[in-house]
Order: structure tokens, then C-alpha cells, then sequence
């Protein structure tokens, strides 16, 4: 029977593929993924206008002037942000040895901010500054993989301990909100908060004193199939940030500074706008979390940003307080980060060859392609955006 089977599945004809047509769908995904990215946060922000418009909030704010000092200064302090988190970025790449100045670092921030919102597949904005980093270093491409990852990840951290901090300072008890239900909820999402943060804690703790542990396997990473050499290399880079405390201590402190920065600015363009806005060290709560949120896979994060500030001002903000007052704040800071992005585009016509080279390469070797000698570090980084997704998507689930 065995036989009869095998002879019969001979004679059924298999339809051939046509040929390009692999090499199209493998160019064709990258698109379909940006598309889509695009529909979920256009479909995001208009359910959020939508709703808003059935409120009276744009009706009481229309009826007032805008502060547009305000607005100027809040944009001052969103760029000095980015600039303290490209000082991050240097400081990081250079503990790994990878050769790059200030200015160069600056350039591949703002680069990155501009591609976060292109959102091209799988080349965002950190992906676009790993390979050009990794341009000025060939064979080095995990350790630029890693030194981008490694910033990321304390960015995020960053938000949480920050969050943490402003939460045990409030008693959210004490708030005079327009709806207890949606602050039982900012609770739920402040206990997560605190939750992630000391698990965090115990992250770096276990990394901090893994220096003294002795661990059977860590020499044999290099013959986990296909991907051993890599992760053999990512923990030599790990090993490397743990041995420069000053550093990591730096840039931990820049993080903190950074996003207190742009909470400031969040909180200066709410003075700006018409309205009464909650308190600064409420903002120090509901910012950093929406950051978060705004770091989920979309071009960006919009959508998810606009979504999840909008949610937490509703639930810490008193009567006084216009019911959709957060999301105006959220699309008035969004202009702020497109402005800054459009300086992404002005160091675009610095280096149009190095980022032509760098598509050309990534386009005659498809990211899909197991041969490509891309597919290993984008795997590696594949990996690590999902981590920081899931980090992300962790309070807007308990919304």
C-alpha cells in the first residue's frame, strides 16, 4: 500500500511556480507589512476623532487661543531630548569599540526618528541606524545590532523606573476624577508599571552579579545551530556594557534625563493649549507610559501613543478638565516629532549615497533569504523588536 500511495502522488501534476514570482511576494511583504502598519494607526486615529468630535471638547477648545510660545519652547525641549539620547547612542556604541563620532551619532539619531515613521518592513529606524553603524565597522554587525538594542532597551526601562518613582510620590486616591472606573483602571496599569519595573531590577541584578557565577554552557553558545556565533557575540557585547559601569551609569542617567525632558515638553504644550491640565507629577505618570505604548511595532507608535494618553488624562483629569484634552496634547506633540523627523530628512541629503548603497544591498539580498548575509542580524533584531513590543503592549493590555 505503501507503494501504490507513493506511485499515485507521482502522477498528480504540481502547479510550477512562475518565475519571479517567489522573488516578487519576497519584495511585495515588506510593503504589505508597511500598508497595514499604516491602516491600524490610521484606523486608531480616527476612531479617536471620531469620538472626540461627538464630545464637547473640541467646541471648548476651539473657543480659546493657543500659547504658541509655549508650543515654541516645548519643541526646544523635544530636540534637546533627542540630542541627550544620541549622546546615549554614542556613549554605548563606543564602550563596544565601533568607530563613531558625536556628530555621526546625531545623524543616525535623527535618521532614526525619520524611518520609525517610514516604518520600511522590517527596516525601521533602528534597524536603518544598526546597518549604517555597522557600515563603518563590516564584520561587525551584531555588535551594532546590539549596541542599538541595548539603547533601546534602557529607553524603555528608563520610562518605567521613571513612572515608578512619580507613582509612589501620588496618591491617586486622593485625584479628583470624572470617572472612578477609568481611574480603577490607571491603577491596574500603574500596579503593572511597578510590576515591570522591579522585574527589570532583577534583570540587571542577575547581569550585575552573573560576573561571579560560573555558567556550564556560556562557552558553548558558538554551537547552538545557525544562530550560536551570534549569540556567542551578543553576550561578549553584554559582557563588555557590564564591565564598563561608568558607562552604563551614564547612560542610564541620560535616559532618565531624556524622557524627563520630553515630559516636560509634553506637559509645557498642555499649558499651551487651552484648558486645565493635571499636575506635573501626574504627567510623570501618564507619559511615560504612553511612551511605551507609542513603542509598539506601528510607523511612529501613532495610534497607540494618541490612544493610551488620551485614555490615561480621561482617567486622572478632574471635571475641569476637557474630556479629550489628552488626545490634543498627543497630536501636538505628534507635530513636534514630525518636525523633528523632517531634520531626519534634511541628514538624508548628507549621506543619499551611503543610504543608497545600504537599500541597494538590503534589495539584491532579500531579508528573507536564509543565504543573505543580512538574514542572520535581521533575525537577531527580529527578536528583539518583538521583546520590546511585548514590553510595550504590557499595560495597554490591562486597558
Amino acid at each position: 500500500m505503501h507503494e501504490r500511495a507513493t506511485s499515485t502522488s507521482l502522477d498528480i501534476p504540481r502547479r510550477q511556480a512562475a518565475p519571479g514570482t517567489t522573488e516578487r511576494s519576497q519584495r511585495m511583504k515588506p510593503l504589505m507589512v508597511t500598508l497595514l502598519k499604516y491602516a491600524i494607526s490610521i484606523a486608531i486615529l480616527a476612531f479617536l476623532f471620531q469620538r472626540a468630535a461627538k464630545d464637547e471638547s473640541i467646541a471648548v477648545l476651539s473657543q480659546q487661543q493657543v500659547n504658541w510660545f509655549y508650543l515654541t519652547m516645548a519643541l526646544v525641549l523635544a530636540i534637546v531630548a533627542s540630542i541627550i539620547s544620541f549622546l546615549r547612542l554614542y556613549l554605548l556604541v563606543r564602550a563596544i569599540d565601533l568607530r563613531i563620532t558625536f556628530f555621526e551619532a546625531t545623524r543616525l539619531g535623527f535618521l532614526g526618528i525619520l524611518f520609525s515613521f517610514l516604518s520600511l518592513g522590517v527596516l525601521g529606524g533602528d534597524l536603518i541606524k544598526a546597518l549604517l553603524l555597522a557600515r563603518r565597522d563590516p564584520g561587525r554587525r551584531t555588535e551594532a545590532l546590539t549596541a542599538i538594542f541595548v539603547d533601546r532597551m534602557l529607553g524603555v526601562y528608563a520610562l518605567f523606573v521613571i513612572a515608578t518613582v512619580a507613582i509612589l510620590a501620588t496618591d491617586l486616591d486622593q485625584l479628583q476624577v470624572r470617572d472612578p472606573g477609568d481611574l480603577a483602571t490607571v491603577q491596574s496599569l500603574c500596579w503593572m508599571t511597578m510590576g515591570a519595573t522591579l522585574a527589570g531590577l532583577a534583570g540587571i541584578c542577575a547581569i550585575g552579579f552573573s560576573q561571579r557565577v560560573s555558567v556550564p554552557f556560556a562557552g558553548s553558545l558558538h554551537r547552538v545551530p545557525r544562530i550560536g556565533p551570534i549569540l556567542q557575540r551578543v553576550t561578549t557585547a553584554i559582557k563588555t556594557y557590564r564591565d564598563k559601569p561608568l558607562t552604563m551609569i551614564g547612560a542610564a542617567l541620560m535616559s532618565i534625563g531624556c524622557h524627563i525632558s520630553t515630559v516636560l515638553a509634553i506637559y509645557i504644550i498642555a499649558i499651551g493649549l487651552p484648558g486645565v491640565v493635571p499636575s506635573f507629577v501626574t504627567h510623570l505618570i501618564v507619559v511615560p507610559i504612553s511612551l511605551v505604548a507609542g513603542s509598539l511595532p506601528l510607523p511612529g507608535g501613532m495610534g497607540a501613543f494618541e490612544f493610551m494618553l488620551d485614555f490615561l488624562y480621561h482617567g486622572v483629569s478632574p471635571l475641569a478638565v476637557p474630556a479629550r484634552q489628552g488626545l490634543f496634547v498627543a497630536v501636538a506633540y505628534r507635530a513636534v516629532t514630525i518636525i523633528i523627523a523632517l531634520i531626519g530628512a534634511a541628514c538624508c541629503l548628507f549621506g543619499r549615497e551611503e543610504l543608497s548603497r545600504v537599500f541597494s544591498q538590503v534589495g539584491e539580498e532579500p531579508l528573507d533569504n536564509k543565504n543573505s548575509d543580512l538574514a542572520p542580524q535581521v533575525a537577531a533584531w527580529e527578536d528583539a523588536d518583538v521583546l520590546a513590543a511585548n514590553v510595550a503592549a504590557t499595560p495597554k493590555k490591562a486597558a
